[in-house]
């Protein structure tokens, strides 16, 4: 079972700053409050930019937790899956990481950048 339809669902934003809260009970808060719906939640940064379309959510399966960057340690180094570019506010001083993917691949640790998950799972 994929994640059909994620994307036509309601936005919603939390500007940390504004609402002067950490990100965990902004996040905890939008979760509880659609724990019951079945559907996907994605949480980005604000100043996340997608580059390439999102139907290739639809075809995940919803038990697993999904993200645009993650990194695994291998032969003693980090070693990096998916593209992260960070730079300074404007895009000044960019930085890119990639190592780009054509399906999931399993890795030890998420960047937060982007975090997808389908509430099914958060409901176990």
């Amino acid at each position: 079972m994929g994640l059909p339809g994620f994307i036509r669902r309601r936005k919603y934003t939390h500007p940390k700053r504004k609402l002067n809260r950490e990100l965990p009970i902004i996040c905890n808060g939008l979760i509880a409050g659609h724990l019951d719906e079945d559907d996907g939640l994605m949480i980005v940064h604000e100043n996340l930019e997608i580059k390439g379309g999102l139907s290739v959510i639809e075809d995940l399966a919803v038990d697993s937790v999904y993200g645009t960057f993650g990194m695994n340690f291998e032969n003693d180094s980090p070693f990096p899956y998916g593209l992260h570019v960070c730079s300074n506010n404007g895009g000044s001083r960019a930085i890119e990481v990639r190592h780009m993917v054509s399906r999931p691949v399993s890795v030890q640790m998420l960047d937060c950048l982007s975090i997808l998950v389908h509430m099914k799972l958060l409901r176990k």
